[in-house]
């Protein structure tokens, strides 16, 4: 990756830069204290920077960590997701189905009660034939006869 290269520390070896000093100003150069706390300064500086820069590695490594963490929990959510998506299909399917089978019954119901209505209402004719007929019914007769050859 790109990233990695930047904050790679295998790189090229540090360099210190040369000071350009010009053959006439070599004599302004006589304080060798003075270029020992320049020297001081960038190796603080080099220092802090480097610091800085394994934080921002940690930071980064974090990152990364926290991202495959989310992706993994992405994938379980969506699996999941996936899996009540079905469910949820297979039980609006059984709800369609049960829905039809309940208006079946409901069909079948009202014709079983008309059924029951007519029943009634003839039994109802037949009780009221055999209050109005003699005593004598027909069956009666029908028993006493003699079958026919």
């Amino acid at each position: 990756m790109p990233g990695e290269q930047r904050f790679s520390r295998e790189g090229a070896k540090p360099r210190l830069a040369e000071l350009p000093i010009a053959e006439n100003d070599r004599e302004a150069v006589t304080d060798i204290s003075d270029l020992l706390s320049r020297l001081e300064r960038h190796a603080a500086e080099s220092g802090r920077l480097e610091g800085h820069v394994e934080t921002l590695e940690q930071a980064v490594q974090t990152e990364r960590e926290a991202r495959s963490r989310l992706v993994a929990t992405l994938k379980r959510e969506r699996k999941a997701a996936a899996a009540l998506h079905a469910r949820a299909e297979q039980a609006e399917a059984a709800g369609a189905s049960q829905a039809e089978e309940l208006e079946r019954l409901r069909e079948a119901l009202a014709v079983a009660e008309q059924q029951a209505q007519v029943i009634w209402m003839q039994l109802a004719e037949a009780e009221r034939q055999l209050a109005t007929k003699p005593s004598r019914s027909r069956w009666r007769r029908l028993l006493r006869r003699e079958p026919s050859a």
